[in-house]
């Protein structure tokens, strides 16, 4: 989903990549955090859960995205770099932070 909203954002629509990639990012993010909370970490959903992750991955959007602007990147290496640093980071902020299981119990 990120792909093809960054690319039609970016080429479609002349948006600099900073601009493509944080609208892929809002697309695809809420999509992600409804499905992990549900299959992935049985969880709760509610509207805290998701402006922590929107806030902390929305930041990683937008600094990659400038980074690449300035630098000149292709859009394809801003693609890679941030589908890789979101699926890593936006997992373990997830699993330890968004959707931290607060009812863990310890075998006797």
């Amino acid at each position: 989903m990120h792909w093809a909203v960054f690319y039609t954002c970016f080429y479609g629509f002349h948006k600099s990549q900073t601009i493509a990639n944080f609208i892929a990012f809002c697309c695809s993010t809420s999509c992600n955090f409804f499905l992990n909370a549900k299959w992935t970490f049985n969880s709760s959903v509610t509207v805290t859960k998701y402006i922590l992750l929107f806030i902390f991955l929305g930041s990683l959007s937008l600094i990659m995205g400038y980074i690449a602007d300035r630098l000149h990147l292709p859009s394809l290496i801003t693609l890679i770099g941030f589908s890789g640093t979101c699926l890593v980071c936006g997992f373990l902020f997830s699993k330890y932070v968004i959707f931290k299981d607060t009812n863990t119990t310890t075998a006797t």
